[in-house]
């Protein structure tokens, strides 16, 4: 008897939890998000008159912004930023929605971002240059770096944008930073370099540009 009603109350509770995510899954801020990611204008302004907050967040933290942003959906951004979104807010990983744009390569939403008053230079924080730089988004790094962004700006893992972009064997970056002059033999935490990173990570070309250029281990 205890047995059936035990199989009973697992199958219930599989059934209630899969009616719980269903709703979820279609609940208006579950719908505002997804038309935020897709560009979906008509249905973003419709949730955002219909009355969701424009700050509403995910599970993770991540804003309306954050999400167009990270999709490189500049209109969508555009709308947000007319309902007066907070672009200083951070996910619960600590980042922004200029960094989550620069990470994804959407150059234009990091320019609109920074237009609007994204810090291009937080202090003592990762800046849109490192992400930037991390993801290899060559081209959002020269338009960053035509901004003003500081070349050698260093993360909070001590690591430089060179180092970073060495690290995850992004040649194109690294050759980019290189003709801007950037710091080639910065030392990270364990004393490492940006070519010692590249020799690590068994990058022959982002060693032997890096060696061009005089970096050191």
């Amino acid at each position: 008897m205890h047995r059936i009603n035990y199989f009973i109350f697992f199958i219930l509770l599989a059934v209630f939890n899969h009616i719980s995510y269903a709703e979820e899954k279609n609940s208006p801020l579950h719908l505002t998000l997804k038309a935020a990611s897709s560009g979906d204008i008509q249905s973003l302004e419709s949730w955002l008159n219909r009355g969701i907050e424009v700050n509403s967040t995910d599970k993770e933290g991540n804003t309306l912004l954050m999400v167009a942003a990270r999709a490189g959906q500049e209109r969508a951004v555009e709308v947000l930023l007319a309902n007066f979104a907070d672009i200083s807010r951070k996910n619960k990983f600590g980042d922004t929605a200029t960094l989550l744009a620069a990470l994804t390569g959407a150059t234009e939403v990091v320019a609109r971002l920074l237009a609007s008053g994204a810090p291009i230079n937080p202090t003592d924080t990762w800046s849109p240059l490192h992400y930037a730089a991390f993801g290899g988004r060559t081209e959002t790094v020269r338009v960053l770096l035509e901004m003003g962004a500081l070349k050698d700006a260093i993360a909070p893992n001590g690591y430089t944008a060179l180092m970073l972009a060495a690290r995850g064997e992004h040649l194109a970056t690294v050759r980019l930073l290189l003709q801007r002059d950037v710091e080639v033999n910065h030392r990270g935490p364990a004393g490492e370099t940006a070519l010692s990173i590249a020799r690590r990570r068994e990058a022959p070309q982002v060693v032997e540009l890096l060696r061009r250029a005089g970096a050191v281990e």
